[in-house]
């Protein structure tokens, strides 16, 4: 054993050598295919800040114009004020066939009608019917108060004027006339002497259909 363990020591000190250098780092390999998604999260996130204020919306209408509705003829009154203030004439609309300011109420007919304001006989006013031509289609208006016919350019402040309250026919002023004749239906049309002065108009007249008809709903 004396003579061999000197080998053997040297042998194995003999064997032993330092590490070698680490080899180039290879090139990366290709991207994999992407995996399916996950399960949605049940948890809600937190609540964003408020964002800014919008800008201020246009101006609505006026109150009154949400219940009130202009007609096809007749338009709603205003009360409108220098410092641009407005309210409705209650009760009031403008008949724009005729431009007259007229109001519901029942006509001798039994319908609910938007009438003008007007004169009556109960208004110690009174009126009658004459034409200027033979076949008496062209209607003319003697206007009268207190029995006096010769009174001139009557001062009326409407241009309207109820004929007879029975049978409520509307007779509308259209403008001052000198016929040369005249003549009376009563029932046939025949001429008809004026023995006084007497000043006439030119009219239309209109039974109370003429005016627009309303019912409660």
């Amino acid at each position: 054993m004396r003579f061999f363990l000197p080998f053997l020591v040297t042998t194995m000190v003999g064997c032993g050598s330092s590490p070698g250098a680490a080899g180039a780092r290879g090139e990366q390999g290709p991207q994999g295919i992407q995996g399916p998604p996950g399960p949605a999260s049940t948890v809600q996130g937190p609540i964003g800040p408020m964002g800014p204020a919008g800008a201020p919306g246009a101006p609505g209408k006026d109150g009154a114009d949400g219940v009130v509705f202009d007609g096809s003829r007749l338009k709603a009154r205003w009360l409108v004020g220098a410092d641009g203030s407005k309210s409705l004439v209650a009760g009031e609309w403008l008949d724009t066939v005729t431009s007259q300011r007229c109001a519901y109420s029942t006509a001798t007919d039994g319908a609910l009608r938007c009438l003008p304001d007007a004169f009556s006989p109960a208004d110690g006013v009174n009126a009658a019917i004459f034409y200027s031509d033979s076949a008496c289609t062209s209607p003319l208006a003697v206007l009268y108060e207190d029995n006096n016919y010769d009174g001139g350019v009557p001062a009326f402040d409407s241009s309207w004027f109820i004929l007879n309250s029975s049978s409520e026919t509307y007779v509308h002023i259209l403008a001052p006339a000198s016929p040369p004749g005249v003549f009376f239906k009563h029932p046939a049309c025949g001429p008809f002497a004026i023995t006084t002065p007497t000043f006439f108009w030119t009219v239309d007249v209109l039974p109370p259909s003429f005016f627009v008809s309303a019912s409660v709903q």
